[in-house]
């Protein structure tokens, strides 16, 4: 096949071509698919780990993808996403893959291979546009369909499945934000600041003294009874890139959810009542409680809340880059945390 020759187009017959909006890495493991290869000796033909393409990949890259597969540079560019850069994206070892089961039942239907949408790739896109259902890690059979059988799947996350109460209008405002087709905006890029900003926060342990887990404890597990462990005891910076592909979902969500507080999450009173129950069982002395009262609040004021000291101060001091409206909300979130007496 010529795999000894560096300019060889060693990937192009047969030839797979791109289904409509395929994310790149997807179209590379259809491609070793075809070949009868493994998705690392695709790596070594391409020069990169088939995982990381999805990573803004550089031009270098591109032309070389292109000329291995034998196809145009402009088809393999159009199937990366535009808005990903490697500050937004982890570098992790797994595929970056979350999926609707909805498209990909249809893609059966319609005789179509399945194939993960780049529309999907982006941290800040956790729900599918079309069928208006959050994205999920792939089912062991999904996988099974979209791969290699010898590549090991990511984690599975059976929680992610349970989203009988998941209100999806704020995670349908993001997914809109980061569609890949328009350039990359200001205001998606201080969306992306203040959603990484915020999972920081949510990792961060919720009492130094009890170790009782991450404060997205407080918010998933009521939930789906999750108890999150730990992530850090100061704020970090860039918890984002770290993250697993099960976990990134449940963190972007939850700060989704704080960012832009959603009518489905404003109606679920019971939901809030207990969010806000559990944060001051957590963190506010008892004699202090009823002079906060016990009545529906925005939930960032109860993130400012739970955080300890330190950390609360270095998040203070990242709001300065956020948006307007988050800012506001931010400093009513600080003035409730001073009649606390916590920050």
């Amino acid at each position: 096949m010529g795999f000894e020759h560096t300019d060889s187009a060693t990937l192009s017959f047969p030839a797979v071509r791109p289904e409509e909006g395929e994310a790149l890495s997807s179209w590379l493991a259809r491609i070793a698919r075809a070949h009868l290869l493994d998705i690392d000796h695709v790596a070594d033909e391409i020069g990169c780990r088939v995982q990381s393409v999805d990573h803004a990949p550089t031009d270098q890259l591109i032309g070389r993808i292109a000329q291995r597969i034998g196809a145009s540079t402009d088809v393999v560019l159009a199937a990366s996403h535009p808005l990903i850069t490697p500050t937004v994206v982890p570098g992790h070892g797994d595929f970056d893959w979350r999926v609707c089961s909805g498209c990909l039942t249809l893609d059966t239907e319609q005789g179509r291979a399945l194939h993960v949408r780049r529309a999907w790739l982006h941290p800040l896109s956790t729900v599918c546009l079309e069928h208006h259902s959050a994205l999920t890690i792939p089912t062991a059979e999904e996988w099974g369909q979209l791969t290699t059988d010898e590549v090991t799947p990511p984690r599975q996350d059976h929680g992610l499945r349970d989203l009988a109460r998941e209100p999806l209008d704020s995670l349908l405002r993001a997914a809109r934000l980061v569609e890949a087709g328009p350039p990359s905006s200001r205001e998606t890029q201080v969306l992306a600041r203040e959603v990484s900003d915020l999972v920081d926060a949510l990792g961060v342990q919720i009492n130094y003294a009890l170790g009782r887990g991450a404060i997205l404890t407080l918010f998933e597990e009521p939930r789906r009874g999750r108890h999150i462990r730990p992530l850090a005891l100061d704020l970090p910076d860039g918890l984002l890139s770290v993250l697993d592909v099960a976990d990134r979902l449940l963190f972007v969500r939850a700060a989704l959810a704080l960012r832009w507080p959603s009518e489905g999450y404003q109606q679920e009173r019971a939901v809030l009542g207990d969010w806000f129950k559990r944060v001051m069982m957590a963190t506010v002395p008892v004699g202090r409680r009823r002079v906060i009262g016990d009545h529906p609040t925005d939930p960032l004021c109860l993130l400012a809340v739970a955080l300890p000291v330190q950390p609360f101060h270095r998040l203070c001091q990242r709001a300065g880059g956020w948006s307007e409206d988050l800012q506001r909300r931010w400093a009513s979130a600080e003035q409730l945390a001073a009649l606390a007496g916590l920050n």
